[in-house]
Formats: structure tokens, C-alpha cells, sequence
């Protein structure tokens, strides 16, 4: 995975961003299927609507970034929760 991420960026870095299409799809694919990690996924993702977005593809890019937002950001209740599990479990470390 490190050298495709490293190829993307070259490609990228390079402005051939219509040879990254096909190797972002790729990497979605082993993220989601084999490494089976669904922050990678959303990661890679917000990379590829980027990448299509310099091509011209803006509302391509923005469906997809609407779709991947609500499941990445938190709300404050969730948050909370959150911070609150985290102490707990450092409570009990500390006592244990």
C-alpha cells in the first residue's frame, strides 16, 4: 500500500491525475476488501474525489464528499461519549 500511495502522490505531484484513476480504485478496493480498514477507505476516497475534482468532475467530487462526511464527523454527543469512555478506561488503569 506504502507504494501505491507513493505512485499517487509522484502521479499527482506530476499533474497526471487522469492515470491516478485507475490505481485510487485499486487501492479503495484492497483498503476496503482485504485490509478491510473503513478509515482507509474514507481517506483514500477524499483523495480521489480531489483528484477528479482537478480533472473537472467538480460534482462528482462533491457526491462523494457528501456521502463520506456524515460518517466521519462526530457529533457533540458522540464526542462526549467518547471522551467519557476514555476516561473510564483510565480510571480503571490506574486502579488496577
Amino acid at each position: 500500500m506504502y507504494y501505491l500511495e507513493q505512485m499517487l502522490t509522484d502521479l499527482e505531484l506530476f499533474g497526471l491525475q487522469t492515470h491516478c484513476v485507475p490505481v485510487f480504485k485499486f487501492c479503495i478496493l484492497l483498503a476496503d476488501k482485504v485490509i478491510q480498514n473503513r478509515h482507509l477507505v474514507y481517506a483514500l476516497q477524499l483523495r480521489f474525489a480531489r483528484c477528479i475534482s482537478a480533472l473537472g468532475y467538480v460534482q462528482e467530487s462533491k457526491d462523494i464528499v457528501n456521502k463520506i462526511l456524515p460518517q466521519i464527523t462526530m457529533t457533540p454527543q458522540d464526542l462526549a461519549a467518547k471522551f467519557d469512555e476514555l476516561n473510564r478506561m483510565r480510571v480503571e488503569f490506574i486502579f488496577t
